[in-house]
């Protein structure tokens, strides 16, 4: 097949526009449009999200736009866990990778790296183009541009004026101001 669509930023082509279109969004603008509900991990593919999500929380996709509430906590989501109780990542604070310099505890090594790089050595190699902010990941430096320079809040809360950047946000804002028994 021919491959008539080429990258604007790089050697790339693709045979489909779309394809391109998708590779610029994810290589070039670092955009990650699946985001975990369960931790605010964001992923660049869905293949990538769905492995997170059956590897980490050991949930198995289930229909993608149907949302399940959690019996535990309420909690809306697309997943469905595997014949489990409550996913211990979530409900029982499950961490299994533990920073060996601080408290800190994640459910993914490469969190913990990302933390001892950010925390301990202090590096923060990625810089805003518009300020002088700068970030220890991509994700942080493309959080900071959305809602700083872009004013990015597409989470809206429906029962007041709330708006967040981050869909796990505005969960954690629905359960404390909405949700208090």
């Amino acid at each position: 097949m021919l491959k008539k669509f080429r990258c604007p930023e790089c050697v790339k082509s693709f045979a489909l526009e779309q394809d391109c279109g998708d590779h610029i969004d994810v290589v070039h603008l670092n955009k990650k449009p699946f985001e975990c509900d369960e931790c605010q991990c964001e992923f660049a593919t869905q293949s990538n999200f769905t492995a997170h999500i059956s590897k980490i929380h050991q949930l198995h996709v289930r229909a993608i736009h149907q949302k399940i509430k959690d019996s535990e906590c309420d909690l809306e989501t697309s997943y469905q866990s595997a014949l489990q109780g409550p996913v211990d990542s979530v409900h029982r604070n499950f961490r299994p990778f533990k920073c060996d310099q601080c408290d800190y505890a994640a459910i993914e090594k490469s969190k913990v790296k990302t933390h001892y790089r950010a925390v301990h050595l202090k590096i923060k190699d990625r810089k805003c183009e518009e300020c002088d902010f700068e970030a220890a990941t991509a994700s942080n430096l493309q959080s900071h541009v959305n809602s700083v320079h872009k004013k990015l809040k597409p989470f809206k809360c429906n029962q007041c004026d709330y708006e967040a950047l981050h869909r796990g946000n505005l969960n954690r804002h629905i359960r404390a101001i909405h949700q208090k028994n």
